[in-house]
């Protein structure tokens, strides 16, 4: 069920509008041009509002890990969903996100765990780090037909020094209604 929200919800926005402006720069804030379009399910859609552009995006925070989010972006000259990015409050700068590389692995549901090197960004000073996937796309999720959980987690490395994360967990319900909303909305504002 698509549900209008009247204002910007705040606390979920705060890690949501952080624009995605091209796919190499990830850290301007944008909770001032952001709006909830509506929730459906787990997911939201969300609208930018920047000079002379609106972009659309399908976001969800994660059910165990509210510091992590993913989201889908249509960007305004294809209305073509791009792949996820991961965006995670670490805490604190860190230089080793800033351009860095990252190994993760997912499992989709109904799909076989997957294994990638993923970029990451990290603005100095800031406190969020943006990880973003390529082989984790629109039609993989979209195959779920909005059923289970997507599970993202760093695994641990051969050698011992790093230790496995814990699963973020990111529920699929509304994933297909949310992402059909922010494209139809992106072709009929483009």
């Amino acid at each position: 069920m698509f549900r209008r929200s009247p204002n910007v919800v705040k606390t979920k926005l705060i890690a949501l509008c952080v624009l995605v402006a091209s796919s190499s720069a990830y850290g301007v804030d944008a909770s001032k041009i952001a709006t909830i379009i509506g929730t459906i399910g787990h997911w939201q859609v969300v609208q930018f509002a920047m000079p002379q552009v609106l972009m659309f995006r399908a976001a969800s925070t994660s059910i165990n890990s509210p510091s992590a989010n993913v989201w889908i972006d249509f960007p305004p000259e294809s209305c073509t969903p791009d792949p996820i990015v991961l965006n995670m409050d670490v805490g604190h700068y860190t230089s080793l996100f800033n351009g860095g590389m990252m190994l993760f692995e997912y499992k989709v549901p109904g799909q076989e765990n997957s294994v990638e090197l993923v970029g990451s960004q990290m603005t100095p000073g800031d406190y969020f780090a943006f990880f973003a996937f390529k082989g984790l796309t629109a039609q993989r999720l979209s195959n779920t037909h909005d059923k289970g959980t997507l599970a993202i987690w760093i695994p641990a490395s051969g050698d011992g020094t790093v230790k496995r994360s814990a699963n973020m967990y990111f529920s699929m319900d509304g994933f297909t209604s949310a992402l059909d909303r922010a494209k139809k909305l992106c072709l009929e504002n483009h």
